[in-house]
């Protein structure tokens, strides 16, 4: 059965990803809701239907783009909301993590020309999906698995998703910087939330070279890099002393964020 390769994806998911990738998170909510997703709160539960509309006929969850990307973005916000179990029954939901387990161990074997445009989403999303169950394992206290979880989303990045994402690959290193961070490495985090910056400004750059620029993108680059700033690096050079970096670093996001 082909996988689920067909157009951009969902205008609807698309919407929701910019305001989750924003901080705009009751939006988020309001629109998961809307979906057909439980409200967030307490005694919220995960159904297993919810997102089955994202499915096309004669396609199987783990090969639609849009279910697997849908699945990501709730599991992201329930997690986001301070609901971690509904976060693992969304990853959990009709055994998709085993799925996405299963097609990311075989994708090992892929040769990147092969790799349809649509291949290459479809993989590039079920990545996505991976960083989420990282979050999860991160949530539990397991870093160490949280970590396996990232290095094998950067291994594929690297050897089947060629050329690279640079959007991906800043996602990858944000992820990687808040475990290590966690794991009191403080210079390699220093190190990973520079490169995440980094592959973000590249993002915004070939964003500018083309046609039709989307200010959205700018929206979440800045959101991210601020992130980046205030809570990563500020927070690493607290911890090694560095006071006067620190405030520049917390300064520097903090503008980020309150600019229009």
């Amino acid at each position: 059965m082909p996988p689920d390769t067909t157009g951009r994806g969902s205008p609807e998911l698309k919407e929701i990803l910019q305001l989750l990738r924003t901080g705009a998170l009751d939006e988020v909510g309001n629109r998961l809701v809307a979906l057909g997703a439980p409200p967030p709160g307490p005694g919220a539960r995960w159904d297993k239907n919810i997102g089955r509309r994202f499915l096309r006929p004669g396609i199987r969850q783990n090969e639609s783009h849009d279910y697997i990307r849908f699945a990501t973005i709730a599991a992201d916000a329930y997690d986001q909301f301070g609901l971690k179990e509904v976060s693992r029954q969304i990853l959990d939901s009709n055994g998709l993590r085993l799925d996405v387990d299963r097609d990311l161990e075989l994708a090992k074997s892929l040769k990147p020309k092969e790799l349809s445009e649509g291949d290459r989403r479809l993989l590039r999303q079920k990545l996505y999906f991976w960083l989420q169950v990282s979050r999860l394992a991160y949530r539990d206290g397991e870093l160490a698995m949280a970590g396996q979880c990232v290095e094998r989303c950067q291994n594929l990045a690297d050897t089947i998703l060629i050329p690279k994402s640079a959007a991906l690959s800043a996602d990858i290193s944000y992820r990687l910087a808040l475990i290590v961070r966690q794991q009191f490495e403080l210079d390699r985090a220093i190190e990973l939330f520079g490169q995440c910056m980094s592959a973000t400004f590249d993002v915004l750059k070939t964003d500018q070279q083309a046609a039709g620029a989307r200010p959205e993108r700018f929206l979440a680059a800045r959101y991210l890099v601020a992130k980046c700033s205030a809570l990563g690096l500020g927070y690493c050079f607290i911890e090694k002393g560095m006071l006067r970096e620190a405030r520049n670093a917390i300064s520097v996001g903090e503008i980020l964020l309150e600019s229009d």
